[in-house]
Formats: structure tokens, sequence, C-alpha cells
């Protein structure tokens, strides 16, 4: 799906496949997106509509409750040289857009161990 367009058309399948963001402002009488929908139904007459639906990863590891502000909990603990490097990091993150990403990928590429054994050990409790 182009990033331009809200919508793909798959004419093998004789199927037009629409965001969710495009179907609910196109379902708004008046909106471009209303139009474009009306268009599009004039044109492709006999296909049909779906939602593009988003691949999971099934084994994907999620780390629920991993806030910045529980990153800085964690890292409080640790020497005071590990916690200076993390301000850093902040420092750094702080006027780059997904600053979470950013943080996020160096916090578990240095603690993803000693951060999931804490959890287990605070579930257990």
């Amino acid at each position: 799906m182009n990033k331009n367009t809200n919508y793909t058309i798959n004419f093998e399948a004789e199927e037009i496949i629409i965001t969710k963001k495009f179907g609910k402002a196109a379902s708004q009488i008046g909106t471009p997106e209303f139009k474009v929908m009306q268009q599009l139904r004039k044109e492709f007459a006999g296909f049909s509509f779906a939602y593009k639906t988003i691949e999971k990863k099934e084994n994907k590891k999620s780390y629920k409750g991993l806030s910045i502000d529980e990153m800085t909990r964690f890292i409080s603990n640790r020497t005071d040289a590990e916690q200076e490097m993390f301000k850093k990091v902040l420092a750094v993150a702080a006027n780059r857009q997904g600053k979470y990403a950013i943080v996020k990928k160096w916090f578990l590429d240095n603690y993803k161990e000693a951060y999931s054994e804490e959890v287990a050990m605070m579930e257990v409790a």
C-alpha cells in the first residue's frame, strides 16, 4: 500500500483494500475521502472493499510497561557511570523523532537480560 494513498486496488481478486482511517473518513459525507470512495465505486463497480490487515509476529517479545520512567527507575539502581550514560542517551534522543524507540533500543541492547530477570522476580513475588 502506497503511503500517499489510503487504498490499494487488487485487480486479480477484484478487491479494493482500504485503511480503517480512510474507511472512517469516507463514511462522512462531504469529506475528500468520501469523494474518492464514490469515484472508486463508480470506476470499479464489480469490486469488493476490504480493510487492510496488519500481520503480527507471533514470537515477538513485548515489554509492556517499559516506559522512559520505568527505564529511569531501573537505571537509578545502577552505577553512576551507567546513570550518566542513560542521561546522555536521553539528551541525544530528546530532539529526534522517535525518542522512545531510540532510548528503548539502547536500553534493551544493554539491560535486556537484567531487566527481564527483575520483571520475572517481581511477578513471582
